[in-house]
This record gives structure tokens, C-alpha cells and sequence, in this order.
């Protein structure tokens, strides 16, 4: 067994939201100018980046490969484009209450893998990609369903992926 697997890494992914809560300001800055049009994926890859480079990079030592966030991109990694993940992001409660929905209000499932997709902000209505990102996006691979909780909430751990 991997020291890596099963390795709660909420404290790691919590000091990622921190930063991009004190950058956001920033980094909207460049966003006002940005050509959209073209290239609409600018934030999502931004944000993924920075996850590479401050999350996954600062576990593994640079040695293994994390899933990435918005997985659904067109551009899943921004470093070793192409290559296979070596452990999930995965969540569960972080009591053992269920957990609801906040999109939906129905209850989730965590007898499935649920994985940490993103980070957001609740709108009225809806949410979005903005700070205080004190809400996680979450997505079950098998069946596409997607889930927003609060991120003091979960729990976050890794784990290894079987090749």
C-alpha cells in the first residue's frame, strides 16, 4: 500500500482555496482583458495549473500524478498532457451524517466514489466561479451525477488507482 493511499489531504486542498481566494482579485484583473472567444477555457486551465503545481506537485514530490479538477474540460492536465493519474481526489462526510445536495437538496450517495470536481460560490440563483469558494463542486464518474456541498463538510483523501 502506497503511503499516498487513503492520505486525508483536506488541510492541503484547503490551503489551495485559500490561495485562490487572496489571487482571484488578480487574476480577475487579467480576466476583464482576456479574448473569451477564443479561448473560453482560460480560468478553468488557470485554476487547474495551479492545482498541479501547489497541491498535487507539493504531495507526490513531482513523482505521481492526481486527478485533476473540472475533469470534464477539453484540457484535463496542464502539465503531463496525456498521462494517466496515479490516485483519485475523493471526498466523504466529515461526520457521519448524510450529506445534502445543495443544487438539488437530495441526499448523496457515498457508496459510490465521489470525487472533488471543483470549488465555487452560491449565486442567486445557481453558483459560480468566484470567491469565497467555501463550496465544493462534487461529480460521481460512473453515472455524471454532479453535487455542491459546503467544503467543511468533507473529508478529502487520495487513492490509488489500480492500472
Amino acid at each position: 500500500m502506497s503511503k499516498l493511499d487513503g492520505l486525508d489531504i483536506t488541510y492541503q486542498v484547503n490551503l489551495f482555496r485559500q490561495f485562490l481566494n487572496k489571487s482571484w482579485a488578480t487574476f480577475d484583473q487579467l480576466m476583464e482583458e482576456h479574448d473569451w472567444e477564443n479561448d473560453g477555457g482560460f480560468s478553468d486551465d488557470w485554476v487547474q495549473a495551479n492545482w498541479e503545481f501547489l497541491v498535487e506537485r507539493e504531495l507526490t514530490e513531482n513523482k505521481k500524478l492526481i486527478s485533476s479538477l473540472y475533469m470534464y474540460n477539453s484540457r484535463k492536465r496542464m502539465t503531463a498532457v496525456g498521462s494517466k493519474y496515479d490516485y483519485l481526489v475523493l471526498v466523504k462526510p466529515r461526520e457521519k451524517n448524510k450529506l445534502l445536495d445543495l443544487s438539488e437538496g437530495i441526499e448523496i450517495d457515498f457508496s459510490q466514489e465521489v470525487r472533488l470536481f471543483g470549488f465555487c460560490k452560491a449565486l442567486h440563483p445557481g453558483f459560480g466561479l468566484y470567491p469565497p469558494f467555501d463550496l465544493c463542486d462534487l461529480c460521481v464518474d460512473r453515472t455524471k451525477a454532479m453535487y455542491v456541498v459546503p467544503f467543511n463538510d468533507l473529508t478529502i483523501y487520495l487513492k490509488k488507482v489500480e492500472n
